[in-house]
């Protein structure tokens, strides 16, 4: 007997708009590069050698100014994971993005106050966790004495009890 598999209808994870809207966007984000490019070619061909050379050096100068910005923020960012490191704390990616600046003034104060919040959170949950009543008695409570066990009738229920109470027997041990 041959069985058939029956196909289990294919889910779309997205729809014919959703694929077109995601191609406009493309398209407009490429046509505005091309743009960029046709005006910087129009830009520089208006300019002569000298204004040339001059607007190519400033826009080299500013890739470099970008470039060590993105440098002293990576570098930031190792010495805000070692000050976390100084304090206890393990920070991920999110903490070391948040708190991390090209500057090590600002990015130090960033994270002095992440971990002072840290702390407050801390202290907060020990608050949270610490509160209620301390038990009186600690341990197995003795809730019958010597006397009362020995007045037991029952001689089953009396050797239970005293098997219980060991403590309360030091003769028998």
């Amino acid at each position: 007997m041959i069985t058939m598999a029956k196909k289990k209808p294919v889910k779309k994870k997205y729809t014919d708009e959703d694929v077109n809207t995601l191609i406009q966007k493309k398209l407009a984000k490429e046509r505005e590069k091309k743009q960029h490019e046709v005006d910087e070619a129009k830009k520089l061909a208006k300019m002569n050698s000298e204004q040339k050379q001059k607007y190519e050096l400033e826009k080299i100068q500013k890739e470099a100014a970008e470039a060590r910005a993105e440098l002293a923020t990576y570098k930031m960012r190792d010495t805000a994971s070692s000050m976390f490191k100084e304090q206890g704390i393990t920070a991920n990616d999110e903490a070391l993005d948040l708190v991390t600046t090209s500057e090590a003034d600002s990015t130090k104060t960033n994270v002095s106050k992440l971990v002072k919040f840290a702390e407050l959170i801390k202290e907060e949950t020990t608050k949270e966790l610490t509160k209620g009543t301390t038990p009186r008695v600690t341990g197995k409570a003795q809730t019958i004495t010597r006397d009362e066990i020995m007045q037991i009738v029952d001689p089953v229920e009396r050797q239970q009890k005293i098997a219980e109470n060991m403590s309360l027997f030091p003769e028998y041990k």
